[in-house]
């Protein structure tokens, strides 16, 4: 565990993740339980934080990674 402080590097709440990422706070945490987001960092039993410099990261990574196309409508029924 690194006892290092940085500016970049400090821990912050989920109302200052949403307005880095402009995502709401259930976008997040649901592209933390797939794997495409920062862990949080459980502090208390009621209380997660992130790494401003992880968040930081990730949204560089997004403007440098394009997106897969977005899917709409329904998935298409099989014939018999």
């Amino acid at each position: 565990m690194s006892t290092v402080t940085n500016e970049v590097d400090i821990l912050i709440a989920a109302k200052e993740v949403s307005r880095l990422t402009s995502l709401h706070r259930t976008s997040f945490s649901k592209l933390e339980r797939e794997g495409d987001f920062p862990s949080a960092i459980r502090l208390t039993r009621w209380r997660k934080a992130w790494r401003r410099s992880q968040i930081l990261a990730w949204i560089d990574q997004r403007e440098q990674k394009p997106l897969a196309p977005l899917k709409f409508g329904r998935k298409q029924k099989q014939a018999r």
